[in-house]
């Protein structure tokens, strides 16, 4: 299926993409933080915000910049139960140009739009990386398996469709099949990749499979005849 070959490569690159806007997020930040003026605020009011999850209370915070002007502003960080209340004072950093920009000293008051973004880079670009690695293992492990191991021919057991993993409205199929070693008359299932449209009206009565001559559990399902699926 094309889309899970270009998805983790999206993903990938959503992460790449996070990370540039992160650091642009965090150097506006920071910069801020550098030409900022200090004051003390005084909570006025809590503001509660409904949301999805419940929502939140954030702090309205009432200030005096060096030039003698009155600023109230609401924080953009809020909680639930509130972390402050009214009559609290908290350091507050402005802009004397701008100080309706103001912000208090925490953390996520300062640094929340970098955190954000951080966070999803981390999620995005690892989610696509570790997809990639492990596309890339099994494709190698395929080549290896493909050049030194043993070739067999299994006895198709069963069509499985899959409906545990669904991607869009579609469920993959996989072709069980089992042999039994004449060597030891254990009998050994192996299960093939997924499939992407339902193989039963190309698959015979066997299916040859490729295993590793050290560990059988480690196979490969050969696939080949099968036609190339469509998106």
């Amino acid at each position: 299926m094309r889309t899970l070959r270009i998805l983790p490569r999206v993903f990938a690159a959503v992460g790449v993409l996070m990370l540039f806007v992160m650091s642009w997020v965090n150097s506006r930040e920071r910069r801020f933080v550098a030409g900022a003026a200090r004051a003390s605020g005084t909570v006025v009011d809590l503001e509660y915000s409904r949301s999805s999850d419940g929502g939140a209370y954030y702090p309205v915070i009432r200030f005096v910049t060096a030039a003698g002007t009155t600023v109230t502003f609401q924080s953009h960080v809020g909680s639930s139960p509130p972390s402050h209340k009214v009559g609290d004072v908290l350091d507050v950093l402005y802009d004397p140009a701008a100080p309706q920009g103001a912000r208090t000293t925490g953390f996520f008051a300062l640094y929340l739009g970098s955190f954000v973004t951080g966070l999803f880079a981390l999620i995005f670009g690892g989610i696509g990386g570790v997809w990639i690695a492990i596309q890339r293992r099994a494709a190698a492990f395929a080549e290896e398996v493909r050049r030194t191991g043993r070739r067999i021919e299994a006895k198709v057991v069963e069509i499985e469709r899959r409906t545990n993993i669904r991607v869009g409205s579609r469920h993959p199929y996989r072709v069980v099949a089992q042999w039994q070693d004449p060597a030891t008359q254990v009998v050994q299932v192996f299960r093939s990749a997924n499939i992407w449209f339902d193989p039963t009206e190309y698959v015979g009565e066997t299916v040859g499979v490729f295993v590793d001559r050290d560990e059988p559990r480690r196979h490969l399902v050969d696939l080949d005849f099968l036609p190339k699926a469509g998106d």
